[in-house]
């Protein structure tokens, strides 16, 4: 594989932050910026920075923390959506929104970026954190626990272990009302992110050295993988009808989202248990972007650093949107960055 290259990235990238959407290879500005796509570059700048420190990285971070520190509000609440004229949208912002601008902001903190850029995102953390008092949807619990987990030690250590325990017990208690020998899983259907339910498990037991986490995470990261995994492939469950406990799996459209989330996933399974199966997961999901999927085509363009929309019966999806093309850049990270790839 080529190095990995920011050169769509930056296409997608202006002064006010990261372009969501785009038309085949252009940034589609009509459709202005998101919290979430900006959290998930800078989270990406956060990794390459540490990897391989580099001042168009910082310059990049600096565009995505500059958003986000716009988004938020006096309460502490990201705003999502902003048009192209900078206004803000009056969408209202997803529960998983302000568990990923966190996730994101902590990774910023534990990185080697500048302190300019540290010392901010912490007080943007700091100033997030109450909302998770009342946040309970299981992927923005879930993020949540990846920011605790990512989050160096700090004045606010204190404040994020305890909400970051309730959180764990939170989702602990969804997968126990749940699971069963036939469904071993945190709700009643299986939709988007999937891997990061699992994830979070793993970071929660790492976290408060919890072998009932770890146990859960290992049961419900299995049975994702005997769901999706085949022939030597990654089939992610498609967003055209999702997978309802004791319905139809979806085969298409599938998103890049969820390759890179069991990339994540499988690594992080990896460290806590040693099971090199879990590493052989992780590389079959990231060879997803590259024709390891069902249509044995490539999703993602290496030389360009872009990644299509996803993946349907009749092909990709031509767009090569920001989610996307994060989606395949964090995972070619994840996996630089694993000692399993020296």
């Amino acid at each position: 594989m080529p190095p990995i290259c920011l050169t769509h990235l930056k296409r997608l990238t202006d002064d006010t932050g990261l372009i969501q959407h785009a038309y085949y290879g252009m940034p589609r500005r009509s459709e202005g910026y998101s919290a979430d796509d900006n959290a998930r570059g800078l989270m990406l700048m956060a990794r390459r920075f540490t990897a391989a420190p580099d001042d168009q990285l910082v310059d990049l971070a600096t565009i995505y923390l500059s958003f986000l520190s716009d988004a938020q509000n006096e309460r502490g609440h990201f705003r999502n959506f902003m048009n192209y004229d900078r206004r803000w949208s009056d969408t209202p912002s997803s529960e998983d929104c302000q568990g990923r601008c966190l996730w994101a902001l902590a990774e910023v903190m534990a990185s080697g970026l500048p302190e300019n850029l540290g010392t901010p995102a912490g007080e943007l953390l700091i100033r997030g954190l109450g909302q998770f008092e009342v946040i309970y949807a299981p992927r923005a619990t879930a993020f949540f626990l990846l920011a605790a987990e990512s989050l160096p030690d700090a004045a606010c250590r204190e404040a994020v272990d305890r909400l970051a325990l309730a959180a764990a017990e939170r989702l602990f208690a969804m997968f126990n009302a749940v699971a069963n020998s036939d469904w071993v899983w945190f709700e009643h259907y299986m939709t988007y992110a999937n891997a990061r339910l699992p994830h979070a498990m793993f970071a929660a037991a790492r976290l408060f050295r919890r072998a009932d986490f770890l146990d859960a995470g290992r049961r419900s990261l299995d049975f994702l993988i005997r769901q999706t995994a085949r022939d030597g492939r990654l089939h992610p469950i498609g967003n055209r009808g999702w997978y309802p406990r004791g319905g139809t799996k979806a085969e298409f459209d599938q998103q890049p989202i969820e390759a890179m989330a069991t990339v994540e996933a499988a690594l992080a399974a990896h460290r806590a248990t040693g099971d090199r199966r879990y590493a052989d997961t992780a590389a079959l999901a990231g060879r997803w972007f590259t024709g390891g999927n069902c249509l044995g085509v490539e999703v993602a363009d290496a030389a360009r650093g872009s990644c299509h929309d996803g993946l349907g019966p009749e092909g990709v999806n031509q767009n090569e949107g920001a989610e996307s093309t994060l989606a395949y850049l964090i995972s070619r990270q994840a996996l630089e960055d694993s000692p399993l790839s020296s």
